[in-house]
């Protein structure tokens, strides 16, 4: 007969490598603190209005309770089957693919024509792709790399174009932006009693790119990169032994500011502006496959 014992397994981890994964959990929570709060500024700047510190709030404890949740949930239960003892617990290798849509946070300018506006509004939007791997060191602290990708495009026909010099264009213009974001990230995990599912967040640092193949009246290419976050929190349903269903909401932070113009005249460094950068910020929404052993 197979039963699940309650007593617990003496844990095998030293208590000082246990106050280090406390450590972590404090400090990846208010990691997801500071970036859901520039998230929040992000959105209040293009809506004009006060954005309520709820969503803050509600971003704390849900992070704060599954980190709660975990200290029932990681430890190590025997497993008891006739005179044979198991011990079960998490895997502790884990790799993700993720597909979704994302939305720049980026305002667009009052004062372009409304033609232009909703063009504009229209790459705000986009499908994102995004890789991840992370190992466990402990019960429920990790560490990996990820990787994403943000994808938008638009055209549009027949505009006319007034130069300072008295000269009228006209053609097609066009955008084809990639915005890329590699890095290393902190991973917190909570499992439920099963260990079939989980709970959890990333916290990455790494390098944003961004690249823009465009067109207006001619041919140019526009690239950047700066260092970049990514906020994640996510959960993962198990659907056999080594694969999981997960959902992953991503909070994308960053700015370029310096850019290599690449046109059919040669290329040239562009700084833009004080207070002009071009914001890299976005929330993505996925659903991937995750294998993990």
């Amino acid at each position: 007969m197979l039963f699940l014992h309650k007593t617990r397994v003496k844990p095998t981890i030293k208590k000082e490598n246990g106050d280090f994964e406390v450590k972590l959990l404090f400090f990846s929570k208010f990691a997801l603190m500071f970036v859901g709060k520039n998230i929040l500024y992000e959105l209040a700047m293009k809506s004009k209005k006060k954005v309520p510190s709820f969503f803050l709030i509600v971003l704390f404890l849900f992070t704060f309770l599954g980190s709660f949740y975990a200290q029932e949930s990681n430890d190590e239960y025997v497993l008891k089957k006739q005179d044979e003892i198991v011990k079960i617990g998490p895997d502790r290798f884990r790799i993700g693919a993720n597909f979704g849509r994302g939305f720049r946070l980026a305002k667009v300018q009052d004062n372009l024509p409304p033609a232009l506006q909703n063009y504009a509004n229209e790459l705000k939007k986009g499908f994102t792709f995004g890789l991840d791997a992370s190992y466990l060191i402990g019960k429920s602290i990790g560490f990996g790399l990820k990787y994403n990708r943000f994808k938008a495009k638009n055209k549009l026909d027949n505009i006319t174009v007034f130069s300072p010099n008295g000269q009228v264009f006209s053609g097609a213009t066009s955008d084809d932006i990639g915005i890329s974001f590699i890095g290393v990230s902190l991973y917190t995990r909570a499992f439920s009693k099963s260990f079939n599912n989980n709970f959890f967040t990333a916290f990455s640092l790494g390098k944003l790119s961004y690249v823009n193949n465009a067109v207006f009246i001619e041919r140019f290419k526009l690239e950047g990169s700066s260092f970049g976050f990514v906020a994640d929190v996510g959960y993962e349903i198990q659907l056999d032994k080594n694969i999981s269903l997960g959902f992953l909401i991503s909070f994308t932070l960053g700015s370029v500011s310096e850019f290599t113009v690449t046109h059919s005249r040669g290329r040239q460094q562009v700084k833009a502006p004080n207070g002009e950068a071009e914001s890299l910020s976005r929330i993505d929404l996925s659903i991937g496959i995750r294998f993990h052993r």
